[in-house]
């Protein structure tokens, strides 16, 4: 949930950043093709990714690499915004990441012929995530500014990703014959 706030932010409002550090369209069309080009390895790779790291790495790595990705954002100087190019492959290693882990996660509670009502209620919790997140994010860029929008929402993740360390880890400890 509190992931895909944090994406849905960047999805909706990152180029109205972009364009405070100086926005060219051409960077604006080449942050999107690295983002894509980073995804496409890591989606190949998806089955041998979670037999080697397993779902829950590849949530943390996600939300590892959001948290980075957009505190790096605003530390760019206004006037350079080449160097958002250094840090968009991030985003896509987020969404291949969490996309991935979000399949098997699904597929690993429902029963048995029930994997796409699964996937179905796990779009839910992101459109939740979604409305909060885009909801929550202009009203704080609008009265606080796109830098602290863009750190708040780098500890909204991280508190995300605490709570579900957390709670793998109590997961893990309850159940420790359970493959996890």
């Amino acid at each position: 949930l509190t992931l895909n706030m944090g994406t849905s932010v960047v999805e909706s409002l990152i180029f109205l950043y972009f364009e405070s550090l100086g926005r060219s369209y051409t960077i604006c069309g080449l942050t999107v093709l690295v983002t894509v080009i980073f995804e496409i390895p890591i989606f190949h790779y998806a089955p041998r990714l979670l037999t080697y790291f397993g779902a829950e790495a590849l949530q943390k790595i996600a939300c590892v690499a959001y948290i980075f990705r957009v505190v790096a954002y605003t530390c760019i100087p206004q006037g350079h915004i080449i160097f958002v190019l250094f840090f968009e492959p991030l985003h896509g290693v987020t969404y291949a990441c969490s996309k991935t882990s979000s399949v098997e996660f699904a597929a690993r509670i429902s029963p048995t012929g029930y994997e796409s009502s699964s996937q179905g209620l796990i779009s839910l919790i992101f459109g939740l995530g979604s409305v909060v997140g885009v909801s929550l994010g202009g009203w704080i860029e609008e009265a606080l500014g796109p830098e602290v929008l863009y750190r708040s929402y780098a500890g909204i993740v991280t508190i995300g990703l605490v709570i579900f360390y957390v709670t793998i880890s109590m997961d893990a400890r309850l159940s420790p014959n359970r493959e996890i």
